[in-house]
């Protein structure tokens, strides 16, 4: 029983011994979260900013992204415009009239509804032969500035 009562006391004095150790770790902790907080709270808000920072950088490349592919389009419609012109200047050649009947440029009232309005047309192989030439160089002037564009 003394041996009981020996090891008991032995407990109670290292258990103090570590009170008295840890008294003072605690309250020095206590200094420090404040401390501690206060870095993570600022660590927190510079990390919010450079997310915004990133999130602003991301809608300006989707803008710049959508406007790109909105010229890609544009692009795209010009090159199928010089593929559609090449094929009837091609037809055009093969006609000797003076005025073919395969192909007419009609100039009409764009303001009238569902009324075929004919202002005037043109059906002169040669007008129209020029017509084309000068169309085709004037997309391709545009495609080149298009391109420029989608290269920045």
């Amino acid at each position: 029983m003394k041996e009981t009562k020996k090891n008991n006391e032995s407990a109670t004095v290292v258990a103090n011994q570590a009170a008295k150790t840890a008294a003072p770790t605690t309250a020095k902790t206590a200094k420090e979260q404040p401390q501690t907080a206060e870095q993570l709270q600022a660590e927190i808000s510079q990390q919010q900013k450079e997310v915004e920072r990133k999130q602003k950088e991301l809608q300006e490349k989707l803008r710049e992204l959508a406007e790109k592919q909105k010229l890609n389009n544009n692009r795209s419609k010009f090159i199928d415009t010089l593929d559609n012109l090449a094929k009837f200047e091609e037809r055009l050649r093969e006609e000797d009239s003076f005025e073919t009947s395969i192909f007419r440029v009609k100039f009409c009232d764009a303001e009238a509804s569902y009324r075929d309005n004919d202002l005037f047309s043109v059906s002169n192989t040669s007008v129209l032969l020029d017509l084309i030439g000068f169309m085709r160089e004037r997309i391709n002037i545009k495609v080149a500035e298009i391109e420029q564009q989608l290269l920045k």
